[in-house]
């Protein structure tokens, strides 16, 4: 009897074990379970976040092409920009060609009888007096005056080489860095506004602007006074800004009441004097001898 109760004693105690076990096992299915919602919940998570970084690549390579094409855009019309600009300065060098061209085709004979006109009577004038020569000379110079207002550019032609040697020599402006007849410029500050200069000599002490005319009227000194006054020149020309400017009102014959009316103002005169180009009114200018009229 003894031996029996002891074997039921045993089985009780196997049950507990038992028992014990399968609460043991069913928290360890518990725990399972849970890590498998955990991961299952992460596996979710990851997809949707896998989701967004797919939506975010799309979206940034949409901004890409939007940029790409932006970007194409620009290049366009920066390039259709460059060629509007590049057509402009081939159609003003093609004017420029085309007036040159028509200058030279101008009456060559006409001209070449002029001066051997003027040849011819440049040896009976040797032959007179003084005083003679220098009224026949005037007279001459303001008939070729006239004439060359008929013949174009002739006279800034004539001229542009004596104003380099003037400007270098005579009147301080020091050695050449820039010169050229006719200069074309537009103000950088309003593109708007263009001029052109007669001729203009940039010297490493000063600036030489020059205004030539065929004809030496009264208004044309009086206009060219009243740029000098207005600023204007800096506008077109900033970078000589801080150098100084040298006005010449140039023709073949000059006026005396015209150049008096120069000399009022500062502005140096230069015209065809006995055997070449030269300063009417050089002494004057640099002493002062102004009206400011």
């Amino acid at each position: 009897m003894l031996a029996l109760d002891e074997r039921v004693t045993n089985v009780e105690e196997r049950v507990e074990d038992l028992g014990e076990f399968l609460a043991q096992l069913a928290r360890q299915v518990a725990t399972v379970n849970a890590s498998t919602r955990r991961l299952e919940q992460s596996a979710r998570e990851f997809e949707r976040s896998a989701k967004s970084r797919e939506e975010a690549a799309k979206a940034l390579e949409r901004s890409s092409l939007a940029l790409e094409r932006s970007i194409d855009r620009l290049s366009h019309q920066a390039e259709q920009d460059r060629q509007r600009s590049d057509e402009e300065r081939r159609q003003d060098l093609q004017r420029w060609e085309e007036e040159r061209k028509q200058d030279r085709q101008r009456s060559d004979e006409e001209r070449r009888q002029d001066l051997q006109r003027w040849e011819e009577e440049r040896k009976q004038d040797r032959q007179r007096s003084d005083e003679e020569r220098k009224q026949d000379r005037q007279q001459w110079n303001k008939r070729w005056g006239e004439l060359a207002n008929k013949q174009g550019t002739l006279v800034e032609d004539i001229v542009a080489p004596s104003l380099r040697r003037l400007a270098a020599e005579v009147l301080a402006c020091g050695p050449e860095q820039f010169s050229a007849p006719r200069v074309r410029q537009q103000q950088p500050g309003d593109r708007s506004k263009r001029r052109e200069f007669d001729f203009l000599y940039v010297g490493r002490d000063a600036v030489l602007l020059n205004e030539t005319k065929s004809t030496a009227k009264p208004e044309y000194a009086k206009d060219f006074v009243e740029f000098l006054r207005s600023g204007e020149f800096a506008l077109y020309f900033p970078g000589y800004a801080n150098r100084p400017v040298v006005p010449v009102f140039s023709s073949l014959y000059v006026p005396d009441d015209v150049v008096a009316y120069l000399t009022g103002h500062g502005v140096y005169v230069v015209a065809m004097g006995d055997e070449a180009m030269e300063v009417l009114n050089l002494a004057e200018v640099r002493e002062g001898r102004r009206t400011d009229q």
